[in-house]
């Protein structure tokens, strides 16, 4: 009995190593042609893997038979692969790796305009944000940042909220002026049912674009080519969009509708109270087709956004274990802010042949907005009991100190801007020329009433009248209310604005060829390495544009010039069946 043990000991390690004396190596690789470091290779029901080197390289030991590999990274789709495998027979495979598909869009590069990003968007609905604004998903691009995920606003590089250009359909779009950057703002202006293309530079852009440098989002809304829509409904609100073409298919009508309400998002916050926001707007983007040459377009937005908030109270806590504190407010009064605005603009573009494109626009776009609060509030400091072992841990031990405040005001602004621009562009040999004008006029009315006072340790309040001291009361002084902070003003500004620009691109094109290798699936079961050599080619592209404008406020010209170099060492493209060509 133990002679058989023995014998059996020594030969099952043997038989074990027999199973798993095949291995598989190999270089794993994109859809671009570059090789994939980091990623994970293993057996699929086994423990065994290995990770690619910074050349892609890897060699993992199998056992034989059919087996099946599991491919995955981070940023590429998972890859499964059966293969079968002879007892001591290394495999050389050659996967190639799609990139991952995000949600709300993939980037890639537009051949058209080397600074900027292409964003292809997917669905919205898959990726949801507390906002629901579009804008919200720029925050994963480098340099973007947004401090408030209500808000529309972000900022890129460290740049202000409003140093951000977004065209739709080359039709300048602009923000609420007044509206608190968060709960009080509202929808932003993109409705990405209606969107078709999205394209995003967060700095570095051509002269085509305007004159804030921070960043540009450029988007196009849809032109249907068949009958269409969508609908969406949430506890947050609904989105209805339809899209179609006429018959003799000279009319087409993107049109999308939305309504949030952010009520049951704002109640998890620290202020307690009756939170009534209500946000909508009414798109729609409408083309006349007549001829080849000519295209005519309308785009047109009504948005009514409205935040009521009747707060009641407001307990946060802070501190340190040594000193634990909670702040108490308790308010009367109620906030109102509320801003419509209209957009209307019409656009005809001709293109007298295939190489020359000119286009002719004319917009308008007016905004009303309300700013009324009246906010009274009166404040506790407490400290809290630190003993784990009293009765009362966790509660007010004693006050530190109390107060008061009253906000109040009436603000309000028209602001009105009418716009005539001329864009063309004509494209010779491997020369891209674009130039381009535009007149705009504003008309902003402001008003603004507002004041605040602040009774508290460190303000300086006036006591109550009395009479101590003195013997006749009209020779009492006078105690005048010092408010903390008041503002009375109304401002009217009418200004123009002109600005034009021109620039070109040259893009030289030289054709080049790769030994390329690949994996072909000839059966469920097994897969043959292969190498073929794919076109591909080396691009130099040079931009270089000047753009000038003149504003009648500060009666300043200021001309800008702007350059733009790319260097595209190896490039290849992708067929349908998924080879890279």
């Amino acid at each position: 009995m133990k002679k058989t043990l023995f014998i059996l000991g020594f030969i099952i390690p043997f038989l074990s190593l027999s199973q798993n004396n095949a291995a598989i190596k190999g270089t794993l690789i994109n859809e671009i042609g570059y090789v994939v470091s980091d990623a994970n290779i293993s057996v699929v029901g086994s423990s065994t893997g290995v990770t690619t080197d910074s050349l892609g390289k890897f060699k993992l030991p199998v056992p034989s038979g059919s087996i099946k590999i599991k491919i995955s990274h981070s940023s590429y789709q998972q890859k499964n692969v059966k293969y079968f495998l002879n007892p001591g027979e290394t495999k050389t495979i050659y996967p190639v790796f799609k990139f991952r598909v995000l949600p709300e869009y993939t980037v890639v590069t537009k051949s058209t305009d080397e600074t900027m990003l292409t964003l292809i968007k997917v669905d919205d609905q898959l990726f949801p944000t507390p906002s629901g604004n579009f804008e919200a998903r720029l925050s994963s691009e480098i340099g973007v940042a947004m401090n408030n995920e209500l808000s529309s606003g972000y900022n890129v590089r460290g740049g202000n909220f409003e140093e951000n250009l977004i065209y739709v359909n080359d039709i300048e779009i602009y923000r609420p002026f007044l509206a608190s950057s968060g709960q009080q703002e509202g929808l932003s202006f993109i409705n990405s049912s209606m969107v078709d293309d999205i394209q995003f530079s967060a700095g570095g852009f051509q002269s085509r674009y305007g004159d804030k440098l921070s960043s540009v989002l450029d988007v196009t809304y849809k032109k249907p080519t068949e009958f269409g829509g969508s609908a969406y409904l949430s506890l947050l609100g609904a989105n209805v969009h339809l899209e179609g073409i006429s018959k003799n298919q000279l009319w087409t009508h993107n049109t999308g509708a939305r309504f949030r309400s952010n009520r049951y998002l704002l109640g998890a916050l620290d202020t307690q109270g009756e939170y009534q926001p209500l946000f909508g707007d009414f798109q729609t983007y409408i083309t006349y087709t007549p001829s080849e040459n000519w295209e005519h377009s309308f785009l047109g937005n009504y948005a009514l956004n409205r935040y009521k908030v009747v707060p009641e109270n407001r307990e946060t806590s802070f501190g340190s274990i040594n000193q634990a504190l909670r702040f108490t407010v308790y308010f009367d009064g109620s906030e109102i802010t509320q801003f419509q605005t209209f957009t209307g603009a019409f656009a005809s573009k001709y293109k007298p042949n295939d190489s020359t494109e000119l286009k002719f626009i004319a917009s308008a776009f007016n905004t009303y907005q309300e700013e009324l609060y009246d906010v009274e509030g009166q404040y506790f400091l407490d400290e809290l009991e630190r003993d784990p072992g009293q009765a009362d841990f966790g509660e007010v031990a004693f006050n530190l100190g109390v107060g008061g405040f009253l906000r109040h005001a009436r603000n309000t602004l028209d602001a009105t801007v009418t716009t005539l621009a001329h864009k063309g562009s004509r494209r010779y040999r491997k020369n891209h020329l674009q130039w381009g004008v535009k007149a705009q006029y504003d008309v902003i009315n402001d008003k603004l009433k507002e004041w605040s006072f602040t009774d508290s340790a460190g303000f300086i309040a006036p006591r109550p009248s009395d009479s101590v001291g003195y013997t006749d009361s009209s020779a009492q002084p006078y105690q005048y209310l010092n408010l903390e902070n008041s503002v009375r003003s109304k401002n009217k500004v009418e200004t123009g604005r002109f600005s034009g620009y021109v620039q070109n691109t040259w893009t030289r094109t030289k054709k080049t060829q790769k030994k390329f290798f690949y994996v072909k699936k000839l059966s469920d079961s097994t897969t043959q390495s292969q190498d073929s050599t794919l076109p591909g080619y080396k691009q130099l592209i040079f931009t270089a544009g000047i753009r000038a404008n003149y504003w009648t406020f500060n009666q300043e010209l200021v001309v800008s010039p702007r350059t733009s170099f790319k260097y595209r060492p190896l490039i290849y493209f992708q067929d349908d069946s998924g080879r890279i060509k």
